[in-house]
């Protein structure tokens, strides 16, 4: 198995990276620690995780601030896996753009609590590379330390801006809403039905934010970015009885950049 993990603090961008690399890596899968409340239970949903777990590559999402968090949990791994090489990816400090981006998946409600305090006051370091390399070689582990940069939320804010767009408050730019039919409703209890209106061919400011952010991408690129175009739907009902049902298009730009990068367009 090969194991990968990230450290940094809350807010640098460690879960935006593994699930992105679990969708690049085949045979791999993301496993999520983030939630654990102590120490023991981390321990013991690891423990159980890596019990039944039968991929090539493993990306463990939780909470790494040091070193020796990092060589507990591949000691943990290495009990009930054979564990050939270890991607520890490592953020640099930046603690304003991790509080601007912890706030931001706040607002989101990707969390119900902000990490405001740890990101301010705890005394992160970098790790020794060639101490902990040499503690991997010990181990008969391959380890491979990368560094990144703390992923960067006001630079979405400021492509969004460009392109003369806004996002509402659950961070995502919207489409105008359109029917999808219904009911209307009258004093005498009698209902009507409403026509739904054609769905939309395209979305117009979807392709606005791709020309400001990538001016020449090419139209298969273009194709494989449409599943990120997401489709709500919500209804009405109102004091006569009448009901309507309307949806509307939405995408989040910060994944839109996410993928961009990925193809080099970025």
């Amino acid at each position: 198995m090969i194991l990968h993990l990230c450290k940094g603090l809350p807010g640098s961008g460690k879960t935006m990276l593994l699930r992105n690399l679990t969708k690049q890596v085949g045979n791999s899968r993301y496993l999520a620690l983030d939630h654990a409340k102590d120490n023991n239970q981390y321990i013991n949903e690891f423990k159980l995780m890596f019990k039944r777990i039968f991929f090539e590559h493993a990306m463990l999402d939780a909470l790494f601030l040091d070193e020796e968090a990092l060589k507990e949990t591949i000691l943990i791994a290495k009990k009930y896996q054979t564990i050939k090489k270890v991607f520890i990816y490592e953020f640099k400090l930046n603690r304003e753009q991790c509080l601007i981006n912890d706030k931001y998946r706040f607002n989101k409600n990707e969390r119900t609590k902000t990490a405001e305090a740890t990101i301010k006051n705890y005394p992160y370091e970098m790790i020794n590379v060639p101490s902990f390399k040499q503690w991997g070689k010990e181990q008969k582990i391959s380890i491979q330390i990368e560094r990144k940069k703390v992923y960067n939320m006001d630079e979405i804010i400021q492509l969004v801006r460009k392109a003369d767009l806004t996002i509402n408050s659950d961070g995502y730019i919207t489409s105008e809403s359109w029917s999808l039919g219904g009911t209307t409703g009258s004093y005498t209890g009698q209902l009507y039905n409403i026509s739904p209106d054609p769905q939309p061919i395209t979305f117009e400011l979807f392709d606005r934010f791709i020309n400001e952010v990538a001016p020449n991408i090419t139209f298969m690129q273009y194709k494989l970015l449409q599943p990120l175009i997401k489709t709500k739907t919500f209804s009405e009902r109102d004091y006569y009885g009448g009901y309507a049902e309307y949806a509307y298009f939405y995408f989040d730009p910060q994944e839109v950049v996410k993928e961009l990068r990925e193809m080099k367009l970025f």
